[in-house]
């Protein structure tokens, strides 16, 4: 059994030599010595935006060795020393191929190295020589002409670029079309630069994609256009566009590329003296509107309106535009939202729109005139100032006809006729003394006496009516008409609140509230309706509801406000409720009944 393991393990080892036997043909470590090498370029004459392929050629000797086998790799092989051509040249990519053979007991690889280079600068350049441990080549001139290459000069440009701008002498933040059009030969690969300036307001306008044909040759297109505007005067250079990258070259294989556009100058002038607006605005055109959901002419406390002003600017972004005026006065009450400023493509450039709009709530009648709103702005195209602008309204607030008209009380009046009627009384006695007189004195004095009983019954309802409150025909709210407040709060409605002041007007019910007692006097306000129902609770509500409408920072959800209106509805019935059972009852009158049981 000890002899036929032995004879085992020793087949074993006879087979593990001839693997690794086999493996040292094949692999091995690298020696240091190198046998030839030889460097070739594809091309000596280029143009500053081509690029060349450098290719160096090398033999080296391996040493084979236990050792070094399983950690064999492409990264083991020596390479040349490309550290002097760097400061002539960019190294793009590079390759590597090898090949090894074994004759006659020596192993050796073929080894090529290929390196795509950029030139940095143009004239006549070098490639030095490069070494490879012992061996070095020859070095290898190189001619860089500026520019880029053109199909018409024999030498058919894989990639190059076209620009233009639309004005060389502009305003200061005046707009500049800056087209940019990348050509290439197709399946670009890389990097497509933007242009970027520290002085220049630059936003992508519009892209483009397409083919045309330029020296028979079929090229894809990348077309951008920009909008520029220069935020300094004086003499500006617009930034280069470079690309970097590979691109299909005429034998249908990818080659590597660089292209740069040319400079472009604009000239920018200052803000002139003429112009007179604060805010500077130099444009195609500007359009200033005004629009109302109802005609404002003549309007009643407590309606609520919607006033829309727009501007609409070409040549301009959004965020150019100025803020629009909007005042508040006594008789008004304004809710103004966010502006909205947007900027969209046109075929002049950019336009710019702002949009405001400003609740607005007349809370006292009244005449007021709404100032005239312009906008002073220069139009490059005449070159001259233009004023936008939406001209003064005058606007008529009428009291609300549900109000209930005060009784009138004239008590000093009241003591003047009478104290008329008795100094006339003595004149009637002395004008005749005969039957007829003595009649006509008698029924004086008769229509004297009720004319003076039916005064001292005026004064006694007014006093009466100032301690008690008319019984109202129904309980508070439920009258027919209060289903509409309650649906234009479910609905979430902005003239809900509008609603609710109006028929309380209506309806004019006493309630003790807060801050003293409000029976028989006019609702004028949500401010009046809030001490009425005497609730911290339906307060809260409605303020939350309010500010949902008109708040400056309101989102403005449906969804919000149907549920506040909801919410509403809920705690106001309660008040209702509550209202109608603290209304105070006639007072009762101190005289004895007319017919006592």
């Amino acid at each position: 059994m000890v002899r036929q393991a032995a004879i085992i393990s020793f087949k074993d080892a006879v087979k593990l030599c001839t693997v690794w036997l086999i493996f040292f043909t094949l692999f091995g470590s690298l020696s240091a010595q190198s046998d030839t090498l030889s460097v070739r370029v594809d091309k000596n004459k280029i143009y500053e935006t081509d690029t060349l392929t450098l290719q160096i050629e090398g033999e080296v000797e391996l040493d084979l060795s236990l050792g070094g086998l399983l950690s064999l790799g492409r990264s083991d092989f020596p390479a040349p020393d490309t550290t002097p051509l760097l400061s002539q040249f960019e190294i793009l990519s590079q390759n590597q191929q090898y090949n090894m053979r074994h004759i006659n007991g020596e192993t050796k690889a073929q080894i090529t190295w290929q390196y795509t280079l950029a030139p940095k600068q143009t004239g006549k350049l070098t490639i030095p020589a490069l070494t490879l441990k012992d061996d070095s080549s020859e070095p290898i001139a190189i001619e860089v002409l500026p520019g880029q290459s053109k199909p018409g000069d024999g030498t058919p440009s894989l990639a190059f670029f076209e620009t233009e701008i639309d004005k060389q002498t502009v305003y200061l933040q005046e707009q500049v079309i800056f087209t940019v059009r990348f050509f290439h030969t197709g399946n670009a690969r890389g990097d497509l630069s933007q242009p970027e300036h520290k002085d220049i307001i630059i936003e992508l306008l519009d892209e483009n994609r397409y083919n045309t044909m330029r020296y028979n040759i079929n090229y894809e297109v990348i077309e951008r256009k920009y909008v520029l505007f220069p935020q300094v005067t004086g003499t500006i250079i617009v930034p280069k566009i470079e690309f970097s990258g590979q691109v299909r070259n005429l034998r249908r294989r990818m080659e590597y590329k660089r292209a740069y556009s040319t400079d472009q100058t604009i000239s920018v002038k200052s803000i002139p003296d003429t112009f007179t607006g604060t805010h500077w605005l130099p444009l195609r055109s500007l359009t200033l509107k005004e629009s109302w959901d109802k005609d404002p002419a003549e309007i009643t406390v407590g309606d609520a309106l919607n006033r829309s002003i727009s501007l609409q600017a070409i040549a301009a972004l959004g965020s150019a535009l100025p803020n629009i005026p909007a005042d508040n006065n006594t008789n008004l009450k304004l809710y103004p939202a966010p502006l909205e400023k947007n900027s969209t493509p046109n075929p002049l450039g950019a336009e710019a729109t702002a949009e405001q709009n400003i609740a607005v709530i007349a809370v006292e009648p009244g005449t007021i005139t709404l100032p005239a709103i312009r906008i002073p702005w220069w139009d490059t195209a005449q070159d001259i100032e233009q004023i936008a602008e939406i001209p003064a309204r005058t606007i008529h607030i009428l009291p609300d006809a549900t109000q209930p008209e005060p009784v009138p009380t004239a008590p000093v009046a009241i003591q003047d006729d009478i104290g008329n009627d008795t100094e006339k009384t003595p004149q009637l006695q002395t004008i005749n003394t005969n039957g007829e007189t003595v009649i006509w004195q008698w029924l004086s004095f008769g229509l004297a006496a009720l004319w003076l009983l039916t005064i001292i019954a005026i004064i006694l309802i007014i006093r009466n009516r100032q301690n008690t409150a008319p019984a109202p025909t129904k309980p508070v709210g439920h009258n027919p008409e209060w289903k509409h407040v309650f649906a234009a709060f479910s609905a979430g409605e902005k003239n809900a609140i509008s609603l609710l002041i109006r028929q309380l007007q209506h309806e004019n019910t006493g309630g003790a509230a807060a801050t003293g007692d409000l029976r028989g006097q006019p609702f004028i306000n949500l401010e009046w309706v809030k001490r009425y129902f005497d609730s911290p609770e339906l307060t809260k509500l409605l303020n939350a509801y309010e500010r949902e409408l008109y708040g400056v920072n309101s989102k403005r959800s449906i969804d919000s406000q149907i549920q506040l209106g909801t919410n509403i509805n809920a705690v106001m019935k309660r008040c209702l409720k509550n209202v109608s059972s603290r209304t105070p009852k006639t007072k009762q009158s101190d005289l004895p009944d007319l017919y006592p049981n």
